[in-house]
């Protein structure tokens, strides 16, 4: 009868976590000095979707929180043309 051999591979060595935050100007290990949090970016990314989730369970119209969220843009990207 046959056997077979297997090799025992041991998973690689983790130097550790590496945390990272969104930043105006990208993602950033969170150890090192970075700039200012992007609120938008994690708005867009995590509350947002959570708020539309919960409203379409809820059945609550998602008109009111489209129509604040588009006047933000709108006013920030006003604002932005003031430095260009």
């Amino acid at each position: 009868m046959f056997k077979a051999r297997t090799a025992f591979v041991s998973p690689p060595a983790y130097a550790g976590t590496v945390e990272f935050v969104w930043t105006v100007s990208g993602p950033a290990p969170l150890s090192l000095p970075h700039d200012g949090l992007d609120y938008d970016h994690y708005a867009d990314s995590q509350v947002i979707p959570l708020v539309r989730s919960i409203a379409a369970a809820a059945g609550w119209s998602m008109e009111n929180l489209d129509e604040k969220n588009k006047a933000r843009r709108n006013f920030d990207e006003g604002q932005m043309d003031l430095f260009a």
